[in-house]
């Protein structure tokens, strides 16, 4: 009798990455100068602050997401070392993360806690496109840079975000969980690879093809006993997050709602005219706002266009005509061209 077929990897981008006037929380910043000022880095954390005019953003708990990507490239920059975001990440709690976090205190397991951390993801923030990928054994989050961002930018923010669930899922359930692999695609030193296995006591490769770190399935869904879990504490916690999402929706980032319109729009991808007139201003009005944010038309669009063709490319189903004629490219060799302008690298890349 035969063995029965290995079930497949589901594959699913969760996240889109937060750009332009969309809301990033503001907890990440504080948490990094407020580290840097322990390491004598005061002044140059007073430069920043009053360059970029911070102040009153550190106050408050979102700020635009092209400042925080600002922020986070200078100190890329001027204070980049391996283990900086390791090193803050571990001061995360739930209590900075508001509702979510009161949210997190009554979940049956730290797999419902990934899941509802993943629905709520513009709560806690990312710079980076996020990939979730789960088999029979494991369940991986992998990070995909379709925002072009540079490769220690990248790897300070993977470092914050393993440190900091890491630092969460141990309030949650009073006990550390079992990460099996991380995956570095920066190169990495014997001392930072010690450094790295040392702390979260797992396997770490380098010069990986994407950042992502690799947890064991069985131990996420273990019930979480410590202490009693009211299911209806959950449930109102939850109603309380959408609450909160669409109050987030409704303050109608532009980024927001430019992307609504053209996910929404069942024709082809609209034109720079057409989105200006849907959001009831002129063509050079909309210009003239995604450019004090950073953007433009055609990254806007180029940024849609490629995460769903990356959503496309890691199911492994659709070959590079299917993607082109979902994009409305003329035929393949003119999507790849603007594949490779995108991101750097051939559809291929992102296939299983």
């Amino acid at each position: 009798m035969s063995d029965s077929p290995e079930l497949k990897p589901s594959i699913e981008l969760k996240h889109l990455a937060s750009i332009g006037d969309q809301q990033y929380p503001s907890v990440e910043l504080r948490y990094l100068l407020d580290y840097l000022r322990e390491q004598g880095k005061g002044p140059w954390c007073d430069a920043l602050i009053e360059e970029l005019d911070l102040q009153q953003h550190l106050h408050n708990e979102f700020l635009p997401s092209f400042l925080a990507l600002e922020c986070n490239n200078r100190i890329v920059r001027d204070q980049f070392s391996i283990g900086l975001g390791v090193a803050v990440g571990e001061r995360y709690g739930l209590d900075d993360f508001g509702i979510l976090g009161a949210g997190l205190r009554h979940v049956p397991s730290l797999y419902e806690a990934l899941n509802i951390t993943l629905a709520y993801y513009e709560l806690i923030g990312s710079l980076t496109d996020l990939t979730v990928i789960q088999d029979e054994h494991t369940f991986t989050n992998r990070f995909v840079n379709v925002a072009g961002l540079s490769e220690e930018l990248v790897h300070l923010l993977f470092e914050l975000t393993i440190s900091g669930m890491v630092s969460l899922g141990r309030t949650i359930a009073q006990r550390d969980f079992k990460v099996h692999t991380i995956r570095f695609s920066m190169a990495l030193s014997n001392e930072d690879k010690s450094f790295f296995k040392e702390r979260f006591n797992c396997d770490v490769e380098d010069k990986a093809k994407f950042n992502e770190w690799v947890m064991d399935l069985k131990d996420l869904q273990r019930d979480i006993t410590y202490e009693p879990r009211e299911r209806s504490e959950l449930d109102n916690s939850i109603h309380d997050l959408n609450i909160l999402m669409e109050t987030l929706k409704n303050e109608f980032a532009l980024v927001d709602r430019f992307d609504r319109f053209v996910l929404n729009n069942e024709e082809e991808f609209p034109n720079s005219k057409e989105i200006a007139d849907a959001l009831f201003m002129s063509e050079r009005t909309f210009r003239r706002k995604l450019k004090s944010i950073g953007l433009n038309y055609n990254t806007l669009m180029g940024k849609i266009r490629c995460q769903i063709a990356i959503a496309m490319l890691q199911r492994g189903e659709h070959t590079n005509e299917d993607v082109a004629f979902e994009l409305g490219f003329s035929d393949a060799a003119n999507f790849c061209n603007a594949f490779k302008k995108w991101t750097g690298h051939t559809p291929n890349f992102y296939r299983p």
